[in-house]
């Protein structure tokens, strides 16, 4: 709750989900929806990188944000680095 966001012009307030934590959500489920979500996430959003990576460790997440982070720069890679989606 503490790092939720208020969505703008809504009525009544509406908290949702911050974006790092939201990618890191995505990164829980393993879903390739969700993992294809994450990415778009990454590509649309500001965030705080450091936030991002640091909660990743917490969770063991690592390997799958370094993943995550080079699908979004070159949307073509999949998560083996190849040209499958991810």
């Amino acid at each position: 709750v503490a790092r939720s966001v208020v969505i703008p012009g809504a009525n009544p307030p509406l908290r949702v989900l911050c974006c790092e934590d939201l990618i890191l959500m995505k990164l829980l489920s393993g879903r390739i929806i969700d993992l294809a979500d994450a990415t778009r996430l990454l590509e649309l959003n500001d965030f705080n990188r450091v936030q991002l990576e640091r909660q990743a460790a917490e969770l063991g997440l690592q390997v799958e944000l370094t993943r995550l982070f080079r699908a979004a720069d070159d949307p073509a890679l999949g998560e083996n680095g190849d040209r499958s989606s991810y």
